[in-house]
């Protein structure tokens, strides 16, 4: 506004008479004569660098307004980013544990109504001999429900703990005669004895806990040349009965 008027005055100044005639462009001598058209000029100087000096000013506050607002933009992009994320991450684990408590009260369920059960005997026929302290091993595995049973070990591990029936049974080759053990861990159970192809039973029911081994083992020193039949002649089982 301040421009508008100085410029409306030097105008008139340009325009007013001088003796009878108008100053103009055209006239130099009268335009140099004239102090006050030489203040209106540098007074317009002035505005017009302090003008352009305000403008440059804006220009920068309005550039360094856009790059604060493109950072702070990004950082919320990137907050966002992560927040997405992490959010996602939880859903997966949500869904994992989801996944592994049906996994376990299936599991449970399958326990409850279907309890571990093992039963094996030999492949083939034929004489087994025995020697002193040797585990039985049972390698014809008709069930392991429970994976209790190693057949390279012959040892059933109770998987689950609660009441087990235990059952066994050896048959002596010819007229070879056989002396073993029913073991739970470190303690005898019961004895099976058998020759002339007779054979030695036990059947017996024990509360078990979990991780207690069951296990047929020979045990007779001094009698190296004991022997049983194989086949389905020979056998060893356990089942679960029931919980504690």
């Amino acid at each position: 506004m301040q421009i508008l008027s100085i410029a409306f005055v030097l105008v008139l100044v340009q325009a007013a008479p001088i003796n009878g005639r108008r100053l103009n462009r055209d006239v130099p001598g009268n335009v140099n004569n004239n102090p006050m058209f030489w203040m209106i000029i540098k007074q317009l100087d002035r505005l017009e660098t302090a003008q352009k000096q305000l403008q440059e000013k804006i220009s920068s506050l309005e550039s360094g307004q856009e790059k604060q607002f493109s950072k702070s933009l990004k950082k919320i992009v990137g907050v966002q980013n992560q927040l997405r994320s992490q959010i996602q991450k939880n859903k997966d684990t949500i869904k994992s544990l989801n996944s592994e408590s049906d996994k376990q009260k299936t599991m449970v369920t399958s326990y409850r109504t279907k309890g571990p059960v093992f039963s094996g005997a030999f492949k083939n026929g034929g004489l087994l001999r025995l020697y002193s302290d040797e585990v039985i091993k049972f390698t014809a595995v008709d069930i392991n429900r429970g994976d209790g049973y190693d057949p390279k070990t012959g040892v059933f591990t109770v998987p689950r703990p609660g009441v087990y029936i235990i059952s066994s049974t050896l048959r002596s080759y010819n007229i070879i005669r056989f002396h073993c053990y029913l073991w739970k861990n470190n303690e005898k159970l019961a004895f099976l004895y058998g020759s002339n192809m007779n054979t030695g039973t036990v059947h017996i029911v024990r509360k078990l806990k979990k991780g207690d081994q069951l296990y047929i083992k020979h045990m007779y020193r001094g009698a190296e040349n004991e022997a049983i039949q194989k086949g389905r002649t020979s056998m060893f089982s356990v089942a679960f009965l029931s919980d504690d």
